[in-house]
């Protein structure tokens, strides 16, 4: 009776998952398009329902997880088809195809499928640890996480190939045209003089006229829609339902048979994720994807059309997949290394960073090659040479928060005062429905003209942002041989490439040229939950506010940088790193190089740099209270004087300012190399608004609690 019990237990999850699988029926065929709204719904409510009971959770397949991470990506307004379920079916036109999809969508009170397979996803994850689903979620992983190859043309066997796919190959082809979408559509969506480019190194809109070949197309996808009738008119060793054979044109008696267009699944006409996501089958990878959708955040969403944007729309669905992609990404960076560094314990890096020189650069090599850390993985995808990893991971998570036109250039502006920005040429798309959907947009801002905006994706994104440069940042903490609890405090120059002051350097990079409120927002994002300890998340802000300052100020004289925190070396860190940030709050002379500076362009452009100062500045402040704070600030300070002295920092920037404002008084007098003045009226109101900047004493009443 006993090993009966066993064999049943062991089965009865193989039995849930084969369950799991016949609700899509279709996945016996070798090659299946998968563009059934109600089977999709079937499979959803009946992953939903399965949470009932947590304890007999049935896992998935790696088969229905791929399906889920697809449809998440995906927004609703793409999910069309133009060809049948199966291979050997004759094809299906569009008219019929998305309005039955639409249809389906708006009058589902579940949700939309997006929707509900983003939270499906995110609740299996929320199930973490599970042995069986960790091993799932690993499988999916693996289908993008190969290194892209090398291809040698010269050496390539050459193979027959149709017409239209030499054509669409060709090198004067500056984009690729989907197979699924019919010539008619595309008369529509793309006009004979713009082209959206798929290639992130053409022009804006890049891409040459269809011109040459359009009469060619046009005649082969005339032939493309035919169906064959029950005689085998043109060819008897024709498969008959391959209709799409275009050696019928040239007459040929001798053909091999037709390749499929597709192997495998695809859903509306498309690859799933994971497959358009590898390296070694597509010029497309995560990190591309990361580009597209920072992209996308970027673009300017108008009041009148906010609700219905189409980059919005891609924005929302592809970033919630790839905020739930890193989140497996963060959970097995945390196991992994836990795995590699057993005497860690709890905290791995507390415990390596007590260790020797030498078994830290042992510690440095188990980590950079270790095989089974998903991130490592994905950063050999950016390129051979680790001195670009850091580089190329900031110009793709923060795309979209700096155009053409940058700080260098023109300033930060406010945005009562700008102007349509120039758009970047735009980054490859996941899908090639995509491409079709965004052609609207892409026109749409062509018009130079002034627009409010009803909401701002790219600060929605920051979290997203911060999750992706928090997971690199602790796992680029084994790379330091010297820190002795995690902040950085070496240069770039003096250190290997994949150490945290190389990343921490081309952050503050981006950070000078965007935002103030992008800062605050991405600063906030340290409390969401992640599997990274606190400690170390508020270790890459003070790594990152320490070079912030250094690069606001320009100073000589401070080098911005906090004692070690470590009880044993130093055992009065905690108010010595309070001394040095009240030390750097205090100095008038920093106040005054920010007046000074005669290249601000407005009173926008100073208010931005010195809101960014005061920030950092504060945020150092009160991270040096809560240290001192957690161990009982009573024994370590006087809170009272403290308070004095603070109140006394506030007086020190109030009159700073004002001393700004009216240096810039209009005169008859007026002062070589000041490029703006301001009115009395002008300079009256802003001396009597409102402050954006936290009071010094404000802080100390918020983290110093009697």
């Amino acid at each position: 009776m006993k090993s009966k019990t066993v064999v049943q237990e062991s089965t009865y999850p193989v039995f849930q998952s084969s369950l799991i699988d016949g609700l899509i029926p279709e996945f016996t065929e070798d090659s299946v398009n998968l563009n059934s709204s109600s089977e999709f719904d079937r499979l959803l409510t009946h992953l939903e329902l399965s949470f009932c009971n947590h304890e007999a959770l049935p896992i998935p397949s790696t088969n229905i997880f791929r399906i889920l991470f697809t449809l998440a990506s995906r927004t609703p307004d793409i999910n069309w088809t133009v060809s049948s379920n199966l291979l050997d079916d004759v094809p299906t036109s569009r008219k019929r195809i998305k309005p039955k999809s639409s249809f389906f969508e708006e009058t589902n009170t579940k949700g939309n499928i997006c929707d509900r397979s983003v939270k499906l996803i995110e609740t299996y994850i929320q199930a973490l640890p599970n042995e069986k689903l960790y091993d799932v979620l690993l499988n999916f992983m693996n289908d993008f996480t190969d290194l892209p190859t090398r291809r040698n043309r010269g050496n390539a066997p050459q193979k027959q190939k149709d017409v239209l796919r030499i054509i669409r190959e060709s090198p004067k082809k500056k984009r690729r045209v989907s197979e699924f979408i019919d010539q008619a559509e595309l008369d529509k969506t793309l006009s004979p003089t713009e082209v959206v480019s798929d290639s992130e190194d053409d022009e804006q809109y890049g891409g040459v006229s269809r011109g040459d070949n359009s009469l060619m197309e046009q005649e082969i996808h005339k032939y493309l829609s035919m169906s064959v009738g029950s005689s085998l008119a043109f060819n008897e060793s024709l498969n008959q339902s391959g209709v799409n054979n275009p050696s019928v044109l040239f007459n040929r008696e001798e053909s091999p048979a037709p390749k499929p267009k597709w192997q495998g699944i695809k859903v509306y006409d498309e690859p799933l994720l994971g497959t358009r996501l590898n390296p070694r089958l597509n010029d497309f990878d995560l990190w591309r994807l990361i580009n597209f959708v920072f992209y996308c955040a970027g673009t300017r969403n108008f009041d009148f059309d906010s609700n219905y944007n189409n980059f919005h729309m891609i924005y929302a669905s592809q970033s919630a997949t790839i905020d739930q992609l890193f989140s497996i990404i963060e959970y097995n960076l945390v196991n992994e290394l836990r795995a590699i560094f057993p005497d860690g314990k709890g905290d791995i890096y507390k415990w390596l960073y007590k260790q020797k020189v030498a078994r830290r650069m042992i510690a440095m090599d188990q980590v950079a090659q270790s095989s089974s850390l998903l991130l490592l993985l994905l950063l050999k995808q950016l390129g051979y040479l680790r001195n670009y990893w850091y580089d190329r991971i900031a110009e793709y998570v923060f795309n979209g928060l700096v155009g053409k036109e940058t700080d260098s250039e023109s300033g930060s502006k406010s945005r009562s005062q700008s102007k349509s920005p120039q758009r970047l040429p735009m980054p490859t798309t996941c899908y090639e429905h995509e491409r079709i959907l965004i052609k609207k947009s892409i026109n749409e801002y062509k018009a130079d003209t002034l627009r409010s905006a009803y909401y701002n994706d790219n600060i929605d994104s920051m979290p997203l942002r911060f999750k992706i440069i928090n997971i690199v940042h602790y796992w680029s903490l084994a790379f330091d041989k010297t820190t002795p609890d995690g902040i950085c405090r070496s240069t770039p120059l003096n250190t290997n490439h994949l150490e945290t002051a190389v990343l921490i350097e081309e952050v503050a990079k981006k950070f000078m040229v965007i935002e103030y409120d992008y800062w605050v927002e991405f600063y906030y994002s340290l409390l969401l939950d992640s599997k990274i300890p606190l400690k170390y998340r508020d270790i890459l802000l003070v790594s990152l506010s320490c070079k912030l300052l250094s690069k606001l100020t320009g100073s000589r004289v401070w080098d911005f940088k906090l004692a070690a925190r470590d009880d044993k070396s130093n055992p009065d860190w905690r108010s010595n790193n309070l001394r040095i940030v009240t030390n750097w709050m205090k100095d008038r002379e920093l106040y005054m190089g920010f007046i000074e500076d005669e290249t601000y362009y407005s009173f926008a452009h100073f208010k931005e740099i010195w809101k960014k100062y005061n920030f950092v500045l504060g945020w150092l402040f009160a991270f040096a209270l809560r240290d001192v704070a957690e161990v009982g600030y009573q024994e370590l300070i006087d809170k009272d004087l403290l308070v004095q002295r603070c109140m006394q920092m506030d007086l020190l920037r109030e009159q700073v300012y004002v001393k700004f404002i009216r240096d810039r008084l209009r005169t008859d007098n007026t002062e070589n190399g000041v490029r703006f003045r301001l009115t009395i009226k002008a300079a009256t109101e802003y001396e009597s608004e409102p402050r954006s900047w936290e009071k010094f004493t404000s802080i100390i009443s918020t983290n110093l609690i009697a």
